[in-house]
């Protein structure tokens, strides 16, 4: 999709914006909607003349001084992709902006080196997780204990590397809830409910 469409469904989109998560509201979020030629601001108080060097990815960046969700308009073919992603980014400049605090201290790259995804014992942990998850015959009372047998298991693994933890619990907050606004977004908006628990990193399971 071009950038010129999606500023012009986004506009639109926002007019009438969905409850997602108590306080967050898109609607005020500054928006920068790019393509490989073009970049369109939404909300943005004062847009620099120049398009910046880090529009790179669906992120939450600092532009002109002042914190910005960027939306690659390439990866959405359609208005179903772009106004959940919106909802998404948008929340991370909610988080910036001081209604979350992340405290945990890690080295990213560090971590991305260290972290077990190929490690048979970690992968059947994530597998077995997301089982229970998608299990819906399982009482409530049942998964979270299954949930919890393993999240301690799952966490002893990570322990064992420096950061792991901290990377594990800060990636939960920020892209956990981050992914719940979205997936709100999709239902309310489209009435495109969740589907099957994926086996991948804990903040994409656990907020589902």
């Amino acid at each position: 999709m071009k950038a010129s469409e999606a500023f012009k469904i986004v506009k639109q989109a926002l007019g009438t914006s969905v409850e997602t998560w108590p306080g967050y509201s898109p609607s005020s979020v500054p928006f920068a909607i790019y393509d490989d030629e073009d970049v369109f601001y939404l909300n943005h108080p004062s847009p620099p003349p120049e398009r910046p060097s880090q529009l790179v990815a669906a992120t939450s960046i600092e532009i002109g001084g002042v914190k910005t969700a960027t939306i690659p308009s390439r990866m959405c073919p359609d208005d179903k992709e772009l106004i959940p992603l919106v909802y998404h980014e948008g929340f991370h400049v909610y988080q910036d902006t001081g209604r979350f605090q992340f405290n945990e201290q890690f080295n990213f790259f560090r971590t991305l080196a260290y972290y077990p995804e190929l490690d048979s014992t970690y992968r059947a942990l994530c597998y077995a997780e997301a089982q229970v998850l998608n299990d819906t015959r399982l009482p409530s009372s049942d998964k979270a204990a299954y949930l919890a047998a393993i999240a301690r298991r799952r966490y002893q693994i990570l322990a064992e590397r420096e950061s792991l933890l901290a990377f594990e619990k800060s990636s939960e907050r920020r892209e956990g809830t981050a992914s719940h606004v979205e997936q709100k977004a999709r239902s309310q908006i489209f009435g495109v409910l969740p589907g099957p628990v994926p086996s991948l990193y804990g903040w994409s399971r656990q907020y589902m």
